[in-house]
């Protein structure tokens, strides 16, 4: 049978038998342990001549066959890899099929006719423009130098181990900001850059995820591939402006302003602390820091929802229900996580907000398995004492504000983001996204007029601020 001889990866489908096409290696992956099966993976990025790209992957005891096959920017001539359909989630190139490379694929390298690299589209994003994307679904490549490698470190999110590492980087943008690597990326390519002959070197960075985390902060996705000193051009003006930059560079390093998290309120001003009345005329800004006092008025609220292990989305469940979560996609648990409704006020209005987690546990001084055996016996919280110990303290409040369309009406919401006692400013604010939601403290309108929250969110509730971890390691942005 003859073997048709294609030029666009799209037309690469299943129904052809026999196919060959010419592509260059856009991304290499070091080799990773998955970790929800005792398989090893290489992922590889192919881009044909007009820049589309496809994943590849390469199983077991096929990678160290291949281990000095495919060199980063080279062209190669692939012919009937098999094609399988690729999880929605892994489908970053609008291309829905991956390439399972294995010792019968046929692979020869094209020297003559090689694909140029001004066809690769190497677009990297200014991180002076970089802005949060929690719905995961816009990644991004950066070329940076690396300026402070911190230590690994073992976290426990959503009810799983992760092993997680920081690294501090700058650019040209002189912003340095943390990229975080999760699990297998994080002892794959964050061993490699460790192992970097040079200091400070120069990485490039693809599909990386972007956080509010630390103001903005960058984060590692299941396909994410790092190359140490690239050679490509803008690598090498990146080198010249490292050699001409030290000062900017030692300052970064000495002010270490990338740590500090977009929460923490330890540098606000007063210019910064926004009146209730602000918050709420304001339609530019969807953040405020506010100071207030707070009471529970409503003392019908069960104070916890059901919820997702996984990603905190609200189900109708029994407690250690398994199921499948239509919001993450991921083997589940309903667990019960704390829940909160507040009335908060000042001089100039009042606001009724909506805490979680770790905060709305520290408010209530249960966690929400108690909370839940709570209200199924028929207990009730002592409102009346809750209220009257905070009836003295002054709160700091990161507020959250958002519009949502239900049933064809525009109502606004207030999420409290994260809390502090103003007198106890020198100590870490609680936030209401932690992914410890297990124990306490591990568990995790118009002024003068109250707006009603609880009929909007009701029991179906997302932390709105939380993206979903994938099995490799994602851009999970939180770690307290």
């Amino acid at each position: 049978m003859t073997s048709v001889v294609l030029d666009r990866i799209q037309d690469v489908l299943p129904s052809i038998p026999r196919w060959s096409i010419k592509v260059v290696v856009h991304d290499i992956a070091k080799p990773q342990q998955s970790y929800s099966s005792p398989k090893r993976y290489q992922r590889i990025v192919f881009a044909d001549g007009s820049g589309q790209k496809a994943m590849a992957t390469i199983f077991d005891n096929d990678i160290s066959k291949f281990e000095k096959v495919f060199v980063l920017f080279e062209t190669y001539k692939i012919s009937n890899a098999k094609i399988t359909p690729l999880a929605e989630k892994y489908n970053k190139f609008g291309y829905p099929y991956q390439w399972i490379i294995t010792a019968r694929t046929a692979i020869s390298r094209e020297i003559r006719h090689a694909i140029p690299r001004s066809a690769m589209n190497l677009n990297f994003a200014s991180i002076g423009q970089l802005k949060s994307n929690t719905q995961n679904d816009e990644l991004k490549d950066v070329l940076v130098i690396v300026i402070e490698k911190r230590a690994m470190r073992t976290i426990v999110a959503f009810g799983k181990q992760h092993i997680v590492r920081d690294f501090a980087v700058i650019n040209q943008d002189k912003k340095p900001v943390i990229l975080t690597l999760w699990n297998s990326v994080a002892e794959t390519e964050g061993k490699m850059i460790e192992e970097a002959e040079e200091n400070m070197p120069i990485i490039r960075a693809t599909r990386l995820s972007v956080s509010s985390y630390y103001g903005i902060s960058l984060a590692s996705t299941p396909t994410t591939a790092i190359t140490v000193d690239p050679q490509i051009f803008e690598a090498q003006n990146l080198k010249n402006w490292r050699a001409n930059n030290e000062t900017i560079i030692s300052d970064a390093l000495a002010s270490k302003e990338y740590l500090v998290h977009e929460d923490s309120f330890h540098a606000t001003t007063e210019k910064e602390i926004y009146p209730l009345i602000d918050v709420v005329a304001l339609k530019e800004k969807d953040k405020f820091v506010v100071r207030v006092r707070a009471k529970i008025t409503d003392y019908d609220q069960k104070f916890f929802y059901m919820a997702c292990n996984q990603c905190f989305s609200g189900v109708d469940a029994e407690l250690n229900h398994s199921y499948t979560c239509a919001s993450c996609k991921e083997d589940a648990l309903a667990k019960p996580r704390a829940k909160l409704f507040l009335n908060i006020y000042d001089g100039s209005g009042e606001l009724d907000v909506i805490v979680f987690g770790d905060a709305a546990a520290k408010i209530l001084q249960v966690n929400s398995t108690m909370s839940m055996e709570m209200y199924n016996a028929g207990d009730s919280t002592d409102i009346k004492k809750l209220n009257f110990e905070m009836a003295g303290e002054t709160f700091l409040m990161k507020l959250k504000k958002k519009e949502n369309v239900m049933r064809n009406v525009s109502q606004t919401q207030y999420l409290v983001i994260s809390l502090q006692l103003e007198k106890d400013m020198n100590k870490q604010p609680l936030h209401m996204d932690s992914p410890a939601n297990n124990d306490f403290l591990n568990d995790s309108g118009t002024p003068k007029k109250t707006i009603v929250a609880r009929k909007l969110f009701d029991e179906d509730i997302v932390d709105p601020s939380l993206p979903v971890e994938d099995d490799c390691g994602t851009s999970i942005s939180k770690d307290l």
